[in-house]
């Protein structure tokens, strides 16, 4: 099935755009600098497929000390 096109796409991303990744391949090897410094010793998690990030938000909510990359590949479906 095809994801239906959302209105205003482009402006909603741009309003957490502190949050996207749009050229991951500057991090490469090196996603542990987008958390901030103090962060060396933590467990980082990868989730592909995030949607919306409901699952990943609540993951990150309990377990503070592990760090969470979510990917997405289609834009419509992280929109609420």
């Amino acid at each position: 099935m095809r994801m239906r096109k959302k209105k205003h796409t482009d402006e909603r991303l741009e309003a957490c755009s502190q949050l996207l990744i749009t050229q991951p391949e500057r991090h490469k090897g090196n996603y542990r600098s987008l958390f901030g410094e103090g962060n060396e010793g933590k467990a980082l998690h990868l989730e592909i497929g995030c949607g919306k990030g409901a699952f990943i938000l609540e993951l990150a909510r309990r377990n503070p000390d592990v760090l969470y990359v979510a990917v997405e590949y289609c834009r419509e479906a992280m929109l609420l």
